[in-house]
């Protein structure tokens, strides 16, 4: 049996109407976010452009949002200490690790300083 294009688009788009009112239910049990202060993590010393970036950004996005928004700086070990410390943190969505480019390094370079990596 040959399928159509046409054939084939009207199956698809029922699967995907029957995926998502079967789920319709998940979302609205979701809870508002954010509903406590977001805190942001920078691994780099204040006052850096890291730093100076991420608090102008966070300036705007904490009157969007309608929560205070914490900048946290932790520098040390080419970002290892503020990285480690957002591992570690519950994973609940409100710490935030701000990353640059050492941080994609770091973890393969420097694992024995990252026990969560283990």
């Amino acid at each position: 049996m040959k399928m159509t294009f046409q054939l084939l688009f009207r199956l698809l788009s029922v699967a995907t109407l029957g995926i998502l009112l079967g789920t319709g239910t998940d979302f609205a049990l979701a809870q508002s976010y954010p509903n406590k202060p977001v805190r942001f993590i920078v691994p780099y010393p204040a006052g850096g452009g890291t730093d100076v970036v991420t608090r102008l950004i966070t300036q705007q996005l904490a009157i969007r949002m309608g929560q205070p928004i914490i900048v946290e700086n932790h520098g040390g070990a080419g970002g290892n200490i503020g990285g480690n410390l957002v591992a570690l943190a519950a994973p609940d969505g409100y710490t935030i690790l701000v990353g640059a480019t050492p941080l994609t390094t770091n973890p393969v370079c420097c694992c024995w300083m990252n026990p969560w990596l283990v």
